[in-house]
């Protein structure tokens, strides 16, 4: 690096515009600092745009989170959109939220890195049109749903079979048999649209789940969940299931296993209702694959089955791919952050996508961008410090939860402490909160932003 491209002169580097990378750049202009936002796609909005090719999005998509529990900081979800927003909505919120803040104009689209390493001080980019660029500091907000995780089953299935990462349109179900392999929300969903257009259907479930209903008494579960946050979690889990209990009865009458682990022990199925397919025989639950054999499908429990489609709805693997394993340490395939955002390794490498939640996610991707720009636009010092903290703090993040030993939550975090201890860290460092940064928009420029 030469005299006339000190560090300090240098942009900062943010990969992805998508919800995290939105966050991040308008913390990033909010200090000052200048910054790119470097997008492989023509628009922004991340996995929430279903126009887009790679994109996991499906049409019946929805937030498992509530509207009030996951909007950006001063800028909340329109009253008239509804208490759990559509892919379509949030989408528009998201590209709402980049022309309110200023944000396309810092936006290179089309722009995708093939690589990244750190060089004097700095890092360099590499982008696909071969072009490389050196910047001051890299977030990465990439995105955790892009690359399938397709599991290792014995046997060859000679019907169709894909990962969910290329379901689009229930229609697709029109006229098969459709088997479902998988318990997330996702997994969920899916089956929930087989059961209303495949002519035959089935969800096969590894182990028992828990499944939450996305209202109780007209109130969202996680506006309930967060106004109980004070009280012992061991109280809050014993209420919970309860509650839940009465809502949905024993999960055995619907053919489904009985849950393995507590409440809270694994990501939370936002969705009952699979529950009334199952009760009206529109879906029917089986247990783990076991294998496949040609046309059929055959269960742990030695039953087996023959669809014309698989759908495997297993998840992604959280990855950067374009980082070399030796520039990073990793959990798994993901960049391992201390807090879930700042490198151990390098002192101008952050991260904002790689880790699981119970509640929205977009008020922690706020927190910590906020954090990660205050840092940077103070200097060497300010990074330090905020990294040693970081390190005391890391251990708190799933606190309470007795999370089941899984890849999958291996970088989990519990929604109202991770917010809390976000927060208590910016008292730490004797900056603002972004609740205290970011003021509510004007109401002309509200209603402007959603227009």
């Amino acid at each position: 690096m030469d005299q006339f491209e000190s560090k300090e002169n240098l942009p900062v580097a943010v990969v992805g515009a998508g919800p995290a990378g939105l966050a991040a750049a308008r913390a990033l202009k909010n200090e000052g600092l200048p910054f790119e936002i470097l997008e492989q796609y023509s628009d922004a909005g991340g996995i929430w745009d279903v126009a887009r090719p790679d994109s996991p999005m499906y049409q019946s998509a929805h937030f498992i989170s509530s509207r009030d529990r996951s909007a950006f900081a001063g800028f909340p979800f329109p009253k008239d959109v509804a208490l759990y927003p559509s892919h379509q909505h949030v989408l528009k919120y998201l590209r709402n939220f980049a022309k309110a803040y200023g944000l396309n104009e810092h936006i290179q689209y089309n722009a995708e890195v093939t690589g990244a390493w750190p060089e004097a001080e700095a890092w360099t980019l590499k982008l696909k049109s071969g072009a490389e660029k050196k910047y001051s500091a890299l977030i990465l907000a990439t995105g955790s749903t892009w690359f399938p995780r397709m599991p290792d089953y014995q046997g060859e299935f000679s019907g169709e079979m894909r990962h969910s990462v290329d379901y689009c349109d229930p229609g697709e179900f029109s006229g098969k048999k459709v088997l479902i392999v998988g318990g997330g929300n996702s997994a969920v969903d899916i089956a929930c649209d087989a059961a209303k257009y495949a002519d035959q259907s089935w969800i096969s479930l590894r182990r028992g789940y828990h499944f939450v209903p996305k209202l109780l008494m007209g109130t969202p579960m996680d506006v309930l969940a967060s106004r109980s946050s004070k009280l012992p979690m061991r109280f809050n889990r014993w209420v919970s299931e309860k509650m839940i209990r009465l809502h949905t009865g024993p999960l055995e009458s619907y053919g489904l296993p009985k849950p393995d682990h507590r409440l809270f022990a694994t990501h939370p199925i936002m969705n009952t209702q699979i529950l009334h397919h199952l009760a009206h025989g529109d879906i029917a639950a089986k247990p783990d694959v076991q294998c496949f054999s040609g046309t059929q499908v055959v269960f742990t429990d030695n039953t087996s089955i023959t669809p014309d489609l698989v759908i495997l709805a297993t998840g992604y693997e959280k990855s950067v791919p374009f980082i070399a394993d030796q520039h990073t340490k990793r959990r798994g395939k993901a960049p391992d952050f201390l807090l879930r955002m700042i490198s151990e390794e390098h002192d101008n490498l952050f991260g904002l996508s790689y880790f699981e939640t119970n509640s929205g996610i977009y008020p922690l991707f706020d927190r910590m961008a906020h954090l990660i720009a205050r840092s940077i636009a103070r200097g060497d010092h300010a990074k330090a410090v905020l990294k040693f903290k970081a390190k005391q703090l890391d251990g708190r993040m799933s606190k309470g939860l007795g999370l089941v030993d899984s890849d999958r939550h291996k970088t989990y975090v519990n929604s109202i402490t991770f917010s809390q201890t976000l927060d208590s860290l910016c008292a730490d460092m004797g900056w603002p909160t972004v609740q205290e940064t970011y003021k509510s928009l004007p109401e002309s420029e509200k209603l402007m932003a959603f227009n």
